[in-house]
C-alpha cells in the first residue's frame, strides 16, 4: 500500500521526536522508517522532508543531548541504505540523495552547520564500519572532510579529523588523510584538535615521529593522549632503544601528575604485558648499560604497587650473589660473561636503591640489613659500581654522624689493612721441637717422683742434687717454649697497606657519600683528620686520574668543614687546577669555588701582623718559595691563576672589569669555545650579576671601554671583527640602567639607588672622545670609526641629573667635543647626546621640584 505525502510528513515528525528522546529505539525506528520509505510513492519528497527536519538539528552548535541523538539516528538510517544487494538497488537512491546533501552544505557560512555536517559524516562512517569501502560517493565525503581539516573553526577541524579516522591508509606513503593529520599535529594551535588527530592517526613509519613529538606538546591533554595512543597501538619492539628511553624519561619526569600517571598506568603496563610480564625483559629493551637513570625510573614505577615482587627478588642481595659479580673475573674475555656480569650489576644496583624504601621500623631487620651492607662494603671483590649505592644505603640505615664516621673508618681499615697472612713452617722442625718438649716433660716428671722418694727416705743430699737438676730442666723447657713461640711469630708477616686504584676508589667513594651528608661548619673529628692524611692525600698522589678526581672531591668536602683545613690544602688544589688532567682540574676548581663562596676570599688570605703587603708570586714560584711566603701569596694570586683559565675551554671566575670584558667578548664571539651552552650560561649570569648590587653595575660599566677597544683593535682575520660594537653597548647600557622606565624589568631595589652608574660611564666616554679628538691622526681624518661608536654610546645613556656639578662638567665636555669634530655626522651625534643630557637634567629637576612641592603641602601649618 502506497503512503501519501502527508502521511510521510507525519511519520517523519513522530520518528524524529521519538529518536530525540533516547537511543535505545534507534534501530527499531530505522527499520520502521525504511519500511515506510519503501511504500512511499514520491521517495524524493521523502528525502526532502527528511533533510528539512534534520536541518533543525544542524543549526544547533551547542552539544545538546537531543541534537546528538538525532544526528546518530540520521546516520544510522542513511547507513542502512548502503548495501550491495541487488534487490535493494532502488533504496540506494536515498543514500545518494543524503550524501549529495552533505556535499552541498559542508562549506556553509554557519559554523554550526559545518560542525554538524562533520559530526554527521563521522557517525555515518562509524555506522558503515567495514562496509565503508571507498567508491565515488564516499570519495566525495572524504574530499569534503579533507577540506574541513583546514576550517577556521577548531571544533570543525576536530570533528573532521575524527570523521577521517577510518579513511587513512598507513601503507600508502602518499595518503592525503595521513598528510593532513601530520600537518595538523605540527601546526594547529588548538590542543583539542591535536588531541583528536592523535586519537585518529594510525601508526606507521611515516606518522610515528609525529606521534612521538606530541609527547613533548605544551598542553597536558595532548601529551596524555600521545602516551595513551602509543601504549594502545605501538608495540615496544616497534620503537628504537633511544625512543623508548626518551619516552620513559620524559613521561616519568613530566611536571604534570596526570602525564606521569598515564605513563605508569598505561604505557609501562602495556609494554610489560607485551613481554609476558617480565620486568627484566623490559629492562633489556631500555639499554640499562648506557642509561641507568631511565631504568631506575621504570623500576620505581613498576614496583610502586608490587611489593611482593620486590621482596621475592631481594634474595639477590645476599652476599653470595653480589660477590658472584666478581671484579676478580673481570679479565674474562668472554662476551657472554661480560654481558651477564653487566646485567647482574645493574639488577643489584636497582635492588640496593629500592632497599631504601623498605620498612625500616623493625630494629632487628634494620640491624641485620646494616650488618649485611657493612660486610659487603668490606669485601675487596665488590664491584666498584655498587660501592656508591651501598654507601648511600648504609648512611640511610645509620643516622648518627659519629657512628657513620666510625663505620667508614672500620670499613676503610678492613679494605686497606688486611690481617697478617700465616706462612708455612718446616714440618720436621715442628716435629723435633714437639718431641724435645715431650722428653723434657717426661724427664721432669720422673725426677719429681724420685725427689719425693728421697725426701721420704730422708736422703737429703740426693734430694738436693735432684732439685738442682730439676731446676735446670725447667729452664731448658722454658727456653724451648720461647723458641717455638718465636718460630710461630715469624711464620706470619705484615701485609703492606693497599694503595691500588680499586681499593682507593672504593674507600674514597664511601668517604664521599659520608661527606655529602655533612653540613658546612661541622667540627672535624680526629678520625676524619686521620682519613684525610692516610686516605685522601694518598689518593691525590695516585697515578690513576679517576682516583685523583674522587680524592679531590673528598678533599674539597673536608675543607668545607673547616676554614684552616681549606686554607692548608688550597695550594695543592690550585696546582691541580692548573696542571692535572681535565676532569681532575674541573673537580679542583669546584672545590676552590666552594671555598671562596663559603668562607670568602678574605678568610683564605692570612694578614701580616706587621702590615706589610703580601707578595705577588707566580704559579711556577709557589713550589720554590718558603712556606710562609707561599701562604701569603696564595690568596692574592687565586684570582690571577683563575683568570688564566679564560684562555682555555672553560670560563673562569669574575673579579674585575677587565675580566668582565673578557666575558662580554666570549658572549659575542661567534667562534668562542663552548658555543650555545656558554652563551646560555652567560645570558643567565649577566642579568643576575647586574641586578645584585650597585658595585656590580659599576664593574659592568667600567668594562665597556676595554671591550670596545678590543673590538676596535681586532684584526680583520679575527672573529671579533664581525661583532657589532653597538650590540655590546646596548647590552651594557640596558643592564646598568636604573632609570624608572627600566626598573620594572629588574627589582624595586634598583629604584632606591641614589645615582645612576651612567653618569660615571658618561664621563669615561667623554674623556675617551676628547683623547681621540686630540690625537693628530684623528684631526687629519676629521672622523673615525672609534669616534662614531663612542658618540652613539653616549647618546644611549640615561643620566639621572641629580649631581649638578657632574651635569655641568658633562655639558662642558660635550661642548668641547662638538667644537672639536669637523665631521657632520659626528656633530649631529654630539648634538643628540647634548639634547638627551639636557632632557634628563630637566626631568630630574621637575621630579625634584614635584617632590619638594609635595613635602611643602604635606607639612603642617602653624
Amino acid at each position: 500500500m502506497d503512503v501519501g505525502d502527508d502521511d510521510v510528513r507525519l511519520v517523519l515528525v513522530q520518528t524524529f521526536k521519538r529518536a530525540s528522546v533516547g537511543d535505545l529505539e534507534h534501530e527499531r525506528l530505522a527499520v520502521e522508517l525504511a519500511s515506510t520509505y519503501a511504500q512511499t510513492e514520491n521517495q524524493k519528497a521523502f528525502g526532502v522532508e527528511f533533510v528539512r527536519l534534520l536541518k533543525f538539528a544542524l543549526v544547533v552548535y551547542k552539544r545538546e543531548p537531543e541534537v546528538e541523538r538525532i544526528i546518530d539516528f540520521a546516520a544510522r538510517f542513511a547507513a542502512s541504505f548502503n548495501t550491495d544487494d541487488d534487490e535493494h538497488d532502488c533504496l540506494d537512491n536515498f543514500f545518494t540523495f543524503f550524501v549529495d546533501f552533505l556535499l552541498k552544505n559542508h562549506d556553509a557560512q554557519n559554523k554550526a552547520v559545518r560542525f554538524r555536517i562533520c559530526h554527521l559524516v563521522r557517525r555515518l562512517f562509524a555506522q558503515l564500519g567495514d562496509k565503508a569501502v571507498l567508491d565515488e560517493v564516499l570519495d566525495g565525503l572524504c574530499d569534503i572532510m579533507l577540506e574541513r581539516l583546514c576550517d577556521r573553526v577548531s571544533t570543525v577541524r576536530q570533528q573532521a579529523a575524527l570523521a577521517l579516522t577510518h579513511l587513512q591508509d598507513p601503507v600508502d606513503p602518499n595518503c592525503p588523510v595521513t598528510a593532513g593529520f601530520m600537518h595538523l599535529l605540527e601546526r594547529d594551535p588548538y590542543p583539542e584538535v591535536r588531541r583528536a588527530v592523535l586519537l585518529s592517526l594510525s601508526p606507521s613509519l611515516r606518522s610515528l615521529p609525529y606521534m612521538l613529538g606530541r609527547t613533548r606538546d605544551v598542553h597536558e591533554s595532548v601529551r596524555k593522549a600521545a602516551y595513551e595512543v602509543l601504549a594502545k597501538t605501538v608495540h615496544i619492539d616497534g620503537l628504537k632503544i633511544a625512543q623508548r628511553v626518551s619516552l620513559v624519561r620524559q613521561g616519568l619526569t613530566d611536571h604534570s601528575q596526570g602525564v606521569r600517571n598515564t605513563v605508569r598506568s598505561r604505557l609501562l603496563p602495556a609494554w610489560l604485558q607485551s613481554l609476558n610480564g617480565e620486568p627484566l625483559a623490559l629492562l633489556s629493551r631500555l639499554d640499562p648499560e648506557s642509561d641507568i637513570d631511565a631504568s631506575f625510573l621504570v623500576l620505581r614505577a613498576l614496583f610502586a604497587n608490587r611489593a611482593c615482587d620486590v621482596k621475592r627478588e631481594f634474595a639477590m642481595l645476599h652476599e653470595g650473589y653480589i660477590c658472584s659479580i666478581s671484579s676478580k673475573n673481570s679479565s674474562n674475555s668472554d662476551d657472554l660473561f661480560c654481558v651477564d656480569n653487566i646485567r647482574k650489576e645493574m639488577i643489584a644496583q636497582q635492588l640496593v636503591c629500592l632497599a631504601k624504601y623498605l620498612d625500616l621500623s623493625d630494629e632487628a631487620g634494620r640491624h641485620k640489613l646494616l650488618t649485611t651492607v657493612s660486610h659487603l662494603l668490606s669485601d675487596s671483590f665488590l664491584p666498584l659500581s655498587l660501592a656508591p649505592p651501598l654507601a648511600s644505603l648504609l648512611f640511610t640505615l645509620e643516622t648518627l654522624p659519629d657512628r657513620r664516621l666510625q663505620l667508614v673508618a672500620e670499613i676503610v681499615s678492613e679494605l686497606r689493612d688486611p690481617f697478617p697472612v700465616p706462612q708455612p713452617i718446616d714440618a720436621e722442625t715442628i716435629r723435633h721441637d714437639e718431641l724435645e718438649l715431650a722428653r723434657l716433660r717426661v724427664r721432669m716428671h720422673e725426677m719429681g717422683v724420685t725427689l719425693d722418694s728421697c725426701v721420704q727416705a730422708k736422703e737429703y743430699e740426693r734430694a738436693a742434687e735432684l732439685k738442682t737438676e730439676l731446676g735446670r730442666l725447667q729452664t731448658s723447657l722454658e727456653t724451648l717454649k720461647k723458641q717455638s713461640d718465636l718460630i710461630a711469630l715469624d711464620s706470619t708477616h705484615e701485609v703492606e697497606q693497599k694503595s691500588d686504584p680499586s681499593s682507593l676508589l672504593r674507600c674514597l667513594a664511601l668517604l664521599e657519600e659520608l661527606l655529602k651528608g655533612c653540613h658546612p661548619g661541622t667540627a672535624i673529628s680526629p678520625i676524619l683528620l686521620e682519613l684525610l692524611n692516610t686516605l685522601v692525600l694518598t689518593g691525590v698522589t695516585s697515578e690513576d686520574p679517576q682516583v685523583r678526581e674522587v680524592a679531590v672531591r673528598c678533599l674539597g668536602g673536608i675543607g668545607l668543614l673547616s676554614c684552616p683545613v681549606a686554607f692548608q690544602h688550597l695550594p695543592l688544589l690550585l696546582q691541580m687546577s692548573q696542571l692535572d688532567e681535565e676532569q681532575v682540574r674541573v673537580a679542583a676548581l669546584h672545590s676552590i669555588f666552594d671555598f671562596i663562596q663559603l668562607f670568602g676570599l678574605e678568610a683564605l688570605e692570612p694578614h701580616d701582623p706587621r702590615g706589610s703587603p703580601t707578595g705577588d708570586l707566580k704559579l711556577d714560584e709557589l713550589e720554590d718559595s718558603p712556606k710562609e711566603h707561599v701562604e701569603k701569596a696564595m690568596a692574592t694570586n687565586i684570582l690571577k691563576l683563575l683568570t688564566a683559565l679564560l684562555d682555555s675551554e672553560a670560563c673562569g671566575r669574575l673579579a674585575s672589569p677587565r675580566l668582565l670584558s673578557r666575558l662580554l667578548l666570549l658572549w659575542h664571539n661567534p667562534s668562542a669555545p663552548g658555543g650555545t651552552k656558554l652563551r646560555s650560561c652567560l645570558a643567565t649570569f649577566f642579568p643576575g650579576y647586574a641586578a645584585a648590587c650597585r658595585s656590580n653595575r659599576d664593574v659592568l660599566a667600567n668594562s665597556l671601554l676595554p671591550t670596545l677597544r678590543t673590538l676596535h683593535s681586532a684584526p680583520i682575520s679575527s672573529p671579533l671583527a664581525s661583532v657589532e660594537p653597538l650590540k655590546v653597548v646596548r647590552l651594557v647600557v640596558g643592564l646598568s640602567d636604573t632609570s624608572p622606565s627600566n626598573t620594572r624589568q629588574w627589582n624595586s631595589v634598583l629604584a632606591q639607588e641614589d645615582m645612576s652608574v651612567h653618569e660615571s660611564l658618561a664621563l669615561q666616554l667623554c674623556n675617551a672622545l676628547l683623547e681621540e679628538l686630540n690625537d693628530p691622526e684623528t684631526k687629519e681624518a676629521k672622523t673615525s670609526w672609534w669616534t662614531i661608536v663612542l658618540l652613539k654610546a653616549l647618546a644611549m645613556l640615561h643620566v639621572s641629573g641629580t649631581e649638578h656639578s657632574t651635569m655641568q662638567h658633562l655639558q662642558n665636555m660635550l661642548q668641547r667635543i662638538k667644537a672639536g669634530t669637523g665631521d657632520r655626522i659626528c656633530k649631529q651625534l654630539a648634538k643628540k647626546a647634548m639634547t638627551n643630557l639636557c632632557k634628563n637634567v630637566q626631568a630630574a629637576r621637575d621630579c625634584t621640584a614635584l617632590s619638594t612641592d609635595g613635602l611643602a603641602r604635606s607639612a603642617p601649618s602653624n
